[in-house]
């Protein structure tokens, strides 16, 4: 009778070990399917920010927060490569923002013709981002874990 409470108890243990694995395995499953999606958010935010830009042609305040409100989500999210590709956006659009085309078209501005051909250089930079989104984003948002066996957690 002792033999087979061992038994029992020896099934049991592994049982509840092979249990234990799966939820595991679930679990890091699932944590880099938020992750993903948590990451899709920012990507699209930007995305959005970028095409308010190029169906109009211009920064407007809402273009400007959707990107201020990705870039304050990318803070722990992605690396510093897309923090400083976020930075530099942030900087176009600032300028963008600030130097608007009536205000360059006043002859009386100082330094009119460097901040234009600034602008038109910012502009230029905020156009070619739909081009380099896929690849600043893309290492980031790779989801490896999908194809791999149950019992092979890497």
């Amino acid at each position: 009778m002792t033999v087979w409470l061992g038994i029992v108890t020896t099934i049991v243990a592994v049982a509840g070990a092979v249990i234990a694995y799966f939820q595991f395995v679930m679990a890091r499953r699932k944590l880099m399917l938020d992750l993903f999606d948590r990451r899709l958010k920012v990507m699209e935010m930007v995305e959005r920010a970028v095409g308010a830009f190029q169906s109009s042609g211009k920064v407007d305040g809402q273009s400007f927060n959707d990107l201020l409100t990705a870039k304050a989500a990318a803070r722990f999210l992605f690396g510093e490569d897309v923090q400083d590709h976020l930075k530099a956006l942030q900087r176009d659009f600032a300028f963008c923002l600030t130097y608007r085309d009536a205000m360059l078209a006043d002859p009386a501005t100082a330094n009119r013709e460097a901040l234009i051909d600034q602008k038109h250089q910012a502009e230029l930079r905020i156009v070619e981002q739909p081009a380099q989104l896929n690849s600043i984003f893309g290492p980031y948002m790779k989801f490896t874990d999908k194809q791999t066996k149950a019992w092979l957690p890497w």
